[in-house]
């Protein structure tokens, strides 16, 4: 079967998720050839690494360190020559026809920058697929007051499509981000700037920039099996709190965030507050270090 789709994934001591996900690709990809590439950023202690190097047809490439998301896909993606190309996260499990419907549709219509999938958590809950807005101060507004003013503006389709219909939205997830290749090789691949997170929603700025949608697809249905403890993992932190602050100057909207980190070094400093006495220790720990954060000059 001719090859179709040249699906990346990054890993990073998760061979043995991408060995489950690697399992669903075939009734995933349905009528369409398929070949997996995996860009192993240095992983340390993979227990399954040896068993996902033998996978047979896998085209494996090992990095010397670990240079973030963005850098190890963009590697795969020169290693790869197929005219659709999915970068997908390790820890996804694709549900039956699910690429197969994001080919179909990149491949059938005209004007679409790039597709992204329905995503599902652990438990088959809807999950975050995808943001209506750009990031700025509108979408951080609403982040730091619950998500209240995006579920008044699109109800439940602010971040998950229930409409059983193609939405255009302003960014996809990158757990699940589909393009074609002549595409990517004019709006360039990802930002290697960006060590993680904010690199997807970066790059499908470019892609809207150049007058192409960006388009969420109901019918393909992905779990994406994210942690969602509530309890601080201050690295994921930094890096989110590094990124958000490179989105900003890489896009020219630097004078949003010193609007926003105002709003919410106030809400944090009520919330502190509250969860002080109210005796939530932790959470009261997740505000404050939060808060730091958004006061700190450098994060290292």
């Amino acid at each position: 079967m001719e090859t179709t789709v040249d699906i990346i994934y990054v890993n990073y001591n998760t061979s043995d998720q991408i060995l489950d996900s690697v399992g669903t690709l075939v009734a995933a990809c349905g009528k369409y050839g398929f070949r997996v590439t995996v860009v192993d950023n240095c992983s340390e202690n993979d227990e399954c690494l040896d068993q996902l190097k033998e996978v047979e047809g896998l085209n494996y490439i090992q990095l010397d360190r670990n240079y973030g998301f963005g850098y190890a896909n963009n590697r795969g993606f020169e290693q790869t020559s197929a005219p659709v190309v999915l970068f997908l996260n390790p820890d996804t499990i694709c549900r039956k026809g699910s690429i197969e419907s994001m080919i179909s549709f990149l491949l059938n219509h005209e004007g679409v920058g790039c597709v992204g999938a329905s995503l599902f958590d652990a438990e088959g809950k809807p999950a975050h697929s995808f943001r209506r807005l750009d990031y700025g101060i509108r979408i951080e507004l609403s982040n730091a007051l619950s998500h209240i003013p995006a579920k008044i503006a699109y109800g439940r389709n602010a971040e998950h499509n229930f409409t059983g219909k193609e939405l255009d939205v302003a960014y996809v997830c990158g757990a699940a981000l589909m393009s074609k290749r002549d595409i990517l090789d004019e709006t360039g691949t990802f930002d290697e700037r960006f060590f993680m997170y904010f690199e997807d929603n970066e790059l499908c700025r470019r892609i809207r920039m150049k007058d192409l949608r960006v388009v969420s697809l109901p019918n393909s249905e992905i779990v994406h099996l994210e942690g969602k403890s509530i309890s601080l993992k201050e690295t994921r932190e930094k890096l989110q709190e590094q990124s958000r602050r490179l989105f900003y100057e890489i896009t020219g909207k630097s004078w949003h965030r010193p609007i926003i980190d105002t709003v919410n070094v106030v809400l944090l400093t009520v919330g502190e507050i509250l969860c002080g006495l109210a005796g939530k220790s932790e959470k009261k720990r997740i505000y404050s270090f939060r808060k730091k954060l958004l006061l700190s000059k450098e994060i290292n």
